[in-house]
């Protein structure tokens, strides 16, 4: 037997990258040096692979233990046909402080891998667009979110400027001032014609130890999409500013019905009064139509800003309650340029049972929904013609109303996905109250169609459900 070298072992040891190749390194050494027939690293008292070593008087099986904090059971196993010799049980000390260095060496490393992955793995799972840069902003490291989201997909990602990469464009820039560790700003983004807007922060998150040094310097780099958010902040603005133009509007109505009611008064004494063959009759029959259409408008205005409730049901007939949710809204679609279609001379009737305001409002808010998004087709698309097309059909069980519109889609349209229209919900929540199906259909580059299948009076039982204002 050559003389035992623990330097050997010292050496081949450390070439190890894996548990598994220690343990080889450890047998062919000890094998080589002191002919032992096994040698394993055991982490339980009970492992099946020294098992047919154990308990047979012409082998001696011992269990070193190595030490490990972490691994308390943790154990070098060497096996021999024959006794180890006092020099060979020193030998086998002095390997086991060596194995021991080495295997916690290893395990580290495992654990650090492991880290890693897990690290990686939520740094991926991450929805918002994510990177890590250098003080130039080159990128270091995206996740997965970050490229889904890119126009195009570059050969090379790490090295190129984050903004100019995401964005698109050279104008965002970043100046950091000394001592500074986060910024924020705002900026958009051209997809498919439609614009994105995002919520740019940038966080530092490591530096060197001179804080004076640029250099070596990280940053965390988050896009956060708000083109929804803003979406919504603009309708609860436009909600709000409906909802005060209904008080306005309410005062005014209030203060013109007096009026309106004396002047009524005063031009249908003047007309009783009047021959018919008088040259003054068709002029005063004139004053009398346009009073009462006026008269009309203020009774409108008055019933949209109300308080209601479905205790107040009524049987109606929706081709009245179109008329009224036009005459309402058709304001706001002229000074946008957009066609609201709907045929003026409709014989047949279609009742239903309902309050008629809330059904109005409702209605009038999937007009507003339509018209804000034609006028934003309209100004991202020149020349593009908004249109709203409403029908009205009978089936079996009730009428069907049909809101279409023209609006370029580049998907599928769905309003309560996010809370991206606050009208739509509220129009939905009336419509669930008077047991109406309402659909919202849409395909491509085609529009959207908003359907409602109301039910027949004969089929609705009165009930009380809605009790809130909107």
């Amino acid at each position: 037997m050559s003389v035992l070298n623990i330097y050997s072992v010292l050496s081949d040891l450390q070439q190890a990258r894996s548990i598994g190749s220690l343990e080889n390194l450890i047998y062919q050494n000890l094998k080589h040096q002191i002919g032992v027939l096994c040698a394993k690293i055991t982490f339980e008292d009970n492992d099946p692979r020294i098992d047919k070593y154990s308990g047979r008087k012409s082998i001696e099986l011992l269990r070193l233990k190595l030490g490990l904090d972490y691994f308390p059971d943790a154990s070098l196993s060497v096996a021999k046909e024959k006794k180890f010799s006092k020099t060979e049980l020193k030998f086998l000390d002095k390997v086991i402080n060596t194995v021991h260095i080495n295997l916690d060496r290893l395990i580290k490393i495992e654990q650090t891998e492991n880290l890693k992955q897990q690290w990686d793995s939520t740094f991926d799972a991450i929805s918002t667009p994510l990177c890590l840069t250098n003080e130039k902003f080159s990128i270091l490291r995206t996740n997965k979110s970050f490229t889904e989201k890119l126009s195009s997909k570059p050969t090379t990602i790490v090295g190129e400027n984050a903004f100019r990469l995401f964005l698109g464009s050279q104008e965002i820039s970043f100046k950091m001032e000394k001592g500074q560790s986060h910024l924020t700003a705002l900026a958009n983004k051209e997809i498919n014609n439609t614009i994105l807007n995002y919520e740019i922060h940038c966080q530092l998150i490591s530096q060197p130890q001179q804080s004076n040094d640029l250099k070596n310097k990280q940053y965390l780099v988050m896009f956060r999409d708000i083109t929804e958010q803003k979406k919504l902040e603009k309708q609860i603005f436009e909600s709000a500013k409906m909802a005060e133009l209904g008080t306005i509007g309410s005062s005014i109505a209030h203060e013109l019905n007096n009026p309106l009611a004396g002047m009524l008064s005063f031009i249908q004494i003047i007309k009783m009064d009047l021959n018919k063959e008088s040259p003054y009759y068709s002029d005063i029959k004139e004053m009398e139509t346009a009073t009462l259409k006026c008269k009309d408008i203020v009774e409108n205005l008055l019933g949209f800003s109300r308080k209601h409730n479905l205790e107040e049901q009524e049987e109606i007939n929706l081709t009245e309650i179109v008329n009224q949710s036009i005459k309402i809204n058709e304001l706001q679609t002229k000074a946008k340029g957009i066609k609201l279609e709907f045929p003026e001379n409709i014989d047949e009737n279609y009742y239903t049972l309902g309050n008629r305001n809330l059904l109005t409002q409702a209605l009038g808010h999937l007009i507003q929904e339509a018209s804000l998004s034609l006028q934003e087709n309209m100004e991202t698309h020149p020349g593009f013609q908004g249109v709203i097309n409403i029908a009205l059909s009978n089936n079996d069980d009730g009428p069907v109303l049909k809101i279409n519109d023209n609006r370029k889609t580049t998907e599928s349209y769905d309003p309560f996905q996010g809370g991206k229209s606050l009208g739509v919900t509220v129009a939905y929540k009336i419509m669930k109250d008077h047991q109406v199906i309402m659909e919202l259909i849409s395909q491509p580059n085609i529009g959207v169609q908003a359907k409602l299948s109301f039910k027949r009076p004969d089929l609705l039982n009165k009930r009380q459900v809605f009790d809130g204002e909107i």
